[in-house]
This record gives structure tokens, C-alpha cells and sequence, in this order.
């Protein structure tokens, strides 16, 4: 069927999966293969908008011969044991014994993008959190993200006060995924869900590649923000010279 899940919205960061072929070796020696347990594709509702941006952690399907209730054998395709995530205890699910789990502990051993999408939004807070110590950026449970600015000239000028807060929101997740797709780890082998390739650089299978949390963090600083934020719908000529002791303006 089309593909018309929410993370092909293009102002969202669609999170696909790969995984170390060797998780045992230093990291600068891993080879990451594309998770046949995530999707990927080209949204209907926004051509040519292609998911997904960036990648998690998330293992492969694993397909084992079983015996069903009659004797027959089938083939049963199902995610890798591997990662643990806190569950319901005593559902369906924590029923299952993974790879050094008990049945009923709380724990179930699976894989998948559910897995993957948490990962990137904890890399997504780190880098939050750096730019907010770098640009005073700050966040606002009702306002999204915005600058503090000279209360001054908040007063003085209507328009930077709208405009700042307004931009910011559009602006800043499209400098996170922009950063998150530059320091990604390149994967080149696999295919996804989808059964699309893996290839250099993005693919369609798992976009730019793993996030490199260390890399997009260390990415961030004062003038790729400014060349990334500074406001476009400011006229600067509209502040007198002392407002420029406060650098650039973000919105």
C-alpha cells in the first residue's frame, strides 16, 4: 500500500535502524548493516520526500523453523532479541524468555524502530541542551523554542517579539536534523523492510546512517548556528548600532 505513516511529514525526523555486524569491536571498526526489521520509502502525501533521515539502533529479523499445533513445519519471522526495554509486567510480552532474561520480570528483549526512535531523540535532547548553553536558546513549555533577547528591544519592537518566537520553531528542528544527516555514520550494507538497497552516503534504506551522538554534539557550535539560524525575516537596519552588541539575531 502507499506509504503514509506521520514520519513522512517532512518536518519530522524519520528514524530507521541498522546494526554492528560485530558489536564486540572498537567503534571506529564497525560495520553497520541496514535492519530488514525498518521501513522505508517515498511518501505519497509529500513526494519527494524519502524516510528515513537518520538511523538507531534496531537488529534484524530473525526466521527460525517451528512446528505448529498440527506438526507442520513453518517459517516464523520475528525481531531479534536485541535490546532489553522496560514492559508491562506480567503481559503478554514480558511472558517471553530473551537472552538472559526471566519470563515475567518486567523486560522484553525485541528490536525495531521503537526502539530506534528513543535513541535518537535522547541524542536530540543532547543536542538541545548544547545549543542552549552556546546561543542561549531556551525552552518554553508554551512558546516552543525562542531567544532571549534584550527585554529592551522586545519592548521597543513588536516585530522581533512575534517574529522570534515564531521562526524558531521551523527553523532549529531543521538545524537538528540538517546536523543529525551530516555526522551520521554511513552504512553500506543491507536492505530495509522495504527490501530498498543501502549504498555511499544517503540512501534509501537508512538515510544519512546511524547518529553519531559524540560528532553531532561536537558539530554544534556559535557560527554554523548563526549560519544555519540567523533570522530571514528581520531587517537589521531597523536597530540602531548598539543593538548589534548582542551578535546575531536568532529566530
Amino acid at each position: 500500500g502507499p506509504i503514509v505513516w506521520p514520519a513522512t511529514y517532512p518536518d519530522v525526523i524519520a528514524v530507521g535502524g541498522a546494526y554492528p555486524e560485530d558489536p564486540t569491536l572498537a567503534h571506529s571498526d564497525l560495520t553497520w548493516i541496514a535492519s530488514d526489521a525498518a521501513s522505508s520509502g517515498t511518501s505519497v502525501l509529500h513526494p519527494p520526500r524519502k524516510v528515513p533521515d537518520v538511523c538507531g539502533l534496531c537488529g534484524p529479523v530473525v526466521i527460525e523453523d517451528l512446528f505448529d499445533r498440527f506438526g507442520n513445519q513453518i517459517k516464523v519471522r520475528y525481531p531479534a532479541p536485541y535490546q532489553a526495554m522496560p514492559t508491562q509486567w506480567g503481559c503478554m510480552a514480558d511472558d517471553k524468555i530473551g537472552q538472559g532474561n526471566c519470563s515475567y520480570d518486567g523486560w522484553v528483549y525485541t528490536t525495531g524502530t521503537s526502539c530506534s526512535a528513543p535513541m535518537v531523540a535522547g541524542v536530540v535532547a543532547l543536542m538541545l541542551e548544547r545549543i542552549r548553553k552556546i546561543s542561549g536558546l531556551i525552552l518554553r513549555r508554551t512558546s516552543g523554542i525562542g531567544l532571549r533577547l534584550p527585554q529592551v528591544l522586545l519592548k521597543q519592537i513588536p516585530l522581533v517579539q512575534a517574529t522570534y518566537w515564531n521562526s524558531a520553531s521551523i527553523l532549529l528542528p531543521r538545524y537538528i536534523k540538517e546536523v543529525l544527516k551530516r555526522t551520521a555514520i554511513d552504512v553500506q550494507q543491507g536492505v530495509s523492510a522495504n527490501n530498498e538497497p543501502t549504498g555511499p552516503n544517503e540512501d534509501p534504506a537508512t538515510g544519512a546512517g546511524v547518529v553519531n551522538a559524540a560528532e553531532a554534539c561536537n558539530y554544534i557550535n556559535y557560527r554554523n548556528m548563526r549560519n544555519s539560524l540567523t533570522s530571514r525575516y528581520i531587517n537589521f537596519k531597523a536597530f540602531d548600532g548598539s543593538a548589534f552588541q548582542y551578535g546575531d539575531f536568532f529566530t
